[in-house]
């Protein structure tokens, strides 16, 4: 697909079309804003600037506020309304409450980053998960979804963290993890009490005996 105008080859119809507006040999090319206006304080060469909205750039330039529709006010004092109570301390105290209560009441369903489901009553998020909850079920090892909550500090903010697994013989919590980013190590340096982290490496003996005896598709013994 190539431009009519200056013959410049594009990859599809929209991109040409594009183009072919905007193209300097074209006689009725659309004009950018720098081109209609010349350079303005704070645009860039293509005359606008990131994170200008069309309010802003109409009083840059000199021109008439544009019109907001009724519809876009309400949405506006909507918007701004939620805001302005999710920051009240008593309003994130509710939140934060309410999600400590359906977390006792039942896993986080939708938090993992795998393919989720229940295996004999337990909630997995994922299949390193499913393949540790078969492993201790066939290895009559003793273990529980852990639904307790821990507190933690991060980025300057009070945090509520709830490991994967909790090992009551041992009172050791499990954390299963496929990733350790900078908030995850915050969360088990500031964890008081025994914590594991399973990654890749610790995580072989649980999935080779899953393959094993199941097949790489043990993912499949989800309950339906």
């Amino acid at each position: 697909m190539n431009c009519k105008f200056c013959n410049k080859e594009c990859k599809n119809d929209n991109s040409l079309r594009n183009h072919e507006r905007l193209c300097k040999l074209n006689p009725n090319r659309q004009l950018t804003t720098y081109e209609k206006y010349g350079p303005i304080k704070g645009f860039n060469f293509r005359g606008t600037r990131k994170g200008c909205n069309h309010y802003t750039k109409a009083k840059n330039l000199g021109l008439p506020k544009p019109e907001i529709s009724l519809e876009t006010r309400l949405k506006l004092s909507n918007f701004n309304k939620l805001h302005n109570n999710a920051k009240r301390p008593e309003v994130r105290q509710k939140i934060s409450d309410t999600m400590k209560k359906v977390c006792l009441l039942k896993p986080r369903k939708g938090s993992g980053r795998g393919k989720q489901g229940y295996y004999k009553g337990y909630y997995c998020q994922s299949s390193w998960e499913l393949a540790f909850v078969i492993y201790n079920l066939e290895h009559n090892i003793t273990f529980e979804r852990n639904k307790k909550s821990f507190t933690y500090i991060y980025e300057n903010e009070e945090h509520q963290y709830y490991p994967d697994f909790y090992i009551p013989t041992t009172d050791t919590y499990i954390e299963i993890k496929g990733y350790y980013d900078t908030k995850s190590k915050e969360k088990s340096r500031q964890f008081k009490g025994k914590l594991l982290i399973l990654q890749k490496e610790d995580m072989k003996i649980y999935l080779d005996y899953c393959i094993n005896k199941y097949g790489k598709d043990f993912i499949n013994l989800y309950e339906k």
